[in-house]
């Protein structure tokens, strides 16, 4: 509309957002009664165990608010240019032939992109000073 690029980023690699993708356009781990389960859209993904799975993950039923707001946030992903990944191309070329085939948007790597030893600190220090006493 404006004319302007748009591009989401993952600061997780292609691989971790592909198979995040295909768990919450899935829900694989309600389809089986076994602690173990294949993404039926990525099947070149690991098995997944369900003690891998968040909280959020783990008790998401399609009528969750997560499962909500996904259901809405991804088919609008395909109204962007493309998806920047925190990684190197050559270590996750699944993922990213997975992500081009499902959205059929680019996707590019760029990084991988960490946090100094400085910042690292800094961060560290941030969130231990917000940790509730006990």
């Amino acid at each position: 509309m404006f004319n302007v690029f748009h591009a989401i980023f993952s600061g997780a690699s292609s691989y971790g957002l592909a198979c995040y993708y295909s768990f919450w356009t899935n829900l694989p781990h309600k389809k089986v009664t076994a602690d173990e389960f294949m993404l039926p859209d990525f099947e070149e993904a690991s098995r997944i165990h369900k003690s891998q799975l968040t909280l959020n993950m783990l008790e998401a039923d399609g009528t969750d608010s997560w499962s909500l707001f996904q259901g809405e946030n991804f088919p609008a992903w395909v109204n962007s240019n493309g998806i920047l990944c925190n990684n190197i191309e050559e270590f996750d070329q699944i993922a990213f032939m997975y992500l081009k085939r499902k959205l059929g948007l680019s996707v590019w790597p760029m990084g991988p992109i960490l946090l100094s030893l400085e910042n690292r600190a800094k961060a560290n220090s941030m969130k231990s000073s917000h940790l509730p006493l006990s």
